[in-house]
Protein backbone atom coordinates (compact mmCIF):
# COMPACT_ATOMS: atom_id res chain seq x y z
CA UNK A 1 0.00 0.00 0.00
CA UNK A 2 2.75 2.41 0.61
CA UNK A 3 4.62 1.98 -2.60
CA UNK A 4 0.98 2.51 -4.00
CA UNK A 5 0.56 5.85 -2.33
CA UNK A 6 3.95 7.36 -3.69
CA UNK A 7 3.67 5.63 -6.59
CA UNK A 8 -0.05 7.96 -6.78
CA UNK A 9 1.48 11.19 -5.18
CA UNK A 10 4.66 11.19 -8.12
CA UNK A 11 2.22 10.32 -10.81
CA UNK A 12 0.01 13.23 -9.52
CA UNK A 13 3.30 15.30 -9.47
CA UNK A 14 4.11 14.79 -12.66
CA UNK A 15 0.85 15.61 -14.11
CA UNK A 16 0.55 18.87 -12.01
CA UNK A 17 3.97 19.66 -12.75
CA UNK A 18 3.41 19.44 -16.77
CA UNK A 19 0.49 21.60 -17.08
CA UNK A 20 1.81 23.95 -14.84
CA UNK A 21 4.88 24.32 -16.54
CA UNK A 22 2.74 24.19 -19.93
CA UNK A 23 0.48 26.76 -18.89
CA UNK A 24 3.33 29.11 -17.73
CA UNK A 25 5.41 28.66 -20.29
CA UNK A 26 8.60 28.36 -18.23
CA UNK A 27 9.74 24.64 -19.80
CA UNK A 28 12.88 25.86 -19.30
CA UNK A 29 13.04 27.02 -15.56
CA UNK A 30 11.21 23.54 -14.89
CA UNK A 31 14.55 21.62 -16.63
CA UNK A 32 16.84 24.06 -14.71
CA UNK A 33 14.74 23.46 -11.20
CA UNK A 34 15.31 19.76 -11.88
CA UNK A 35 18.47 19.84 -12.50
CA UNK A 36 19.42 21.86 -9.72
CA UNK A 37 17.23 20.27 -7.08
CA UNK A 38 19.01 16.77 -8.28
CA UNK A 39 22.41 18.32 -8.21
CA UNK A 40 21.57 19.49 -4.20
CA UNK A 41 20.11 15.80 -3.69
CA UNK A 42 21.42 12.56 -5.27
CA UNK A 43 18.32 10.95 -4.29
CA UNK A 44 15.90 12.51 -5.81
CA UNK A 45 17.83 12.32 -9.36
CA UNK A 46 15.65 9.14 -10.17
CA UNK A 47 12.20 11.26 -9.29
CA UNK A 48 13.34 14.08 -11.01
CA UNK A 49 13.52 12.34 -14.03
CA UNK A 50 10.34 10.39 -13.51
CA UNK A 51 8.85 14.15 -12.99
CA UNK A 52 10.20 15.75 -15.90
CA UNK A 53 9.23 12.43 -18.51
CA UNK A 54 12.90 11.32 -19.05
CA UNK A 55 11.66 7.70 -16.87
CA UNK A 56 11.98 5.50 -19.33
CA UNK A 57 15.17 7.52 -21.49
CA UNK A 58 18.39 5.05 -19.94
CA UNK A 59 18.93 2.80 -17.28
CA UNK A 60 18.48 5.16 -14.71
CA UNK A 61 14.74 4.07 -14.68
CA UNK A 62 12.44 4.91 -11.90
CA UNK A 63 10.38 1.51 -11.42
CA UNK A 64 10.63 1.00 -7.93
CA UNK A 65 9.33 3.95 -5.60
CA UNK A 66 10.75 1.72 -2.76
CA UNK A 67 13.44 4.68 -1.73
CA UNK A 68 10.73 7.21 -1.63
CA UNK A 69 7.55 8.04 0.61
CA UNK A 70 4.93 10.36 0.27
CA UNK A 71 6.69 12.77 2.65
CA UNK A 72 9.72 12.85 0.77
CA UNK A 73 7.71 13.20 -2.44
CA UNK A 74 5.55 16.21 -1.04
CA UNK A 75 8.88 18.04 0.08
CA UNK A 76 10.51 17.71 -3.25
CA UNK A 77 7.09 19.53 -4.95
CA UNK A 78 7.25 21.90 -2.75
CA UNK A 79 10.69 22.28 -3.81
CA UNK A 80 10.24 22.80 -7.49
CA UNK A 81 8.27 25.37 -7.03
CA UNK A 82 10.13 27.26 -4.53
CA UNK A 83 13.16 26.93 -6.92
CA UNK A 84 11.30 29.10 -9.65
CA UNK A 85 10.21 31.57 -7.77
CA UNK A 86 5.96 30.32 -7.31
CA UNK A 87 6.24 29.63 -3.40
CA UNK A 88 3.56 31.42 -2.92
CA UNK A 89 1.54 29.51 -6.02
CA UNK A 90 2.44 26.38 -4.33
CA UNK A 91 1.71 27.63 -0.67
CA UNK A 92 -2.32 28.84 -2.01
CA UNK A 93 -3.10 25.78 -4.07
CA UNK A 94 -2.12 23.24 -1.76
CA UNK A 95 -4.28 24.82 1.07
CA UNK A 96 -1.37 26.29 3.60
CA UNK A 97 -1.54 28.91 5.91
CA UNK A 98 0.45 31.71 5.65
CA UNK A 99 3.41 31.93 7.51
CA UNK A 100 3.34 34.21 10.57
CA UNK A 101 5.48 37.47 10.48
CA UNK A 102 8.70 36.87 12.09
Amino acid sequence: LKLLLTATVANAMRCILERFFYFTKRQESFDAAMKMLAARDRKFLALSRYLSHHSHGDANTLTDFGEYDVTYCLVKFKAVFDEVGFSEHHRVMAGLPERAAE
